[in-house]
């Protein structure tokens, strides 16, 4: 059986102020939340669980 190929996508954090960030209700139903320090990455419901594994394990090697 053919496997799909695997596409690593870089991502690159940076500081953000609040100001420039766009308003999301974190407590709409099927959000969730990470704090990481002073990071803050809110997921909405759909979102692939390969990705946030890969988001949170990027945060933890930083």
């Amino acid at each position: 059986m053919p496997q799909k190929p695997l596409i690593i996508v870089p991502v690159t954090l940076y500081p953000a102020s609040n100001d420039s960030l766009p308003a999301v209700s974190s407590k709409s139903p099927g959000s969730c939340t990470v704090h990481f320090g002073h990071a803050e990455v809110t997921f909405q419901n759909g979102v692939e669980d390969r990705l946030i594994q890969t988001v949170i394990r990027e945060l933890i090697n930083r």
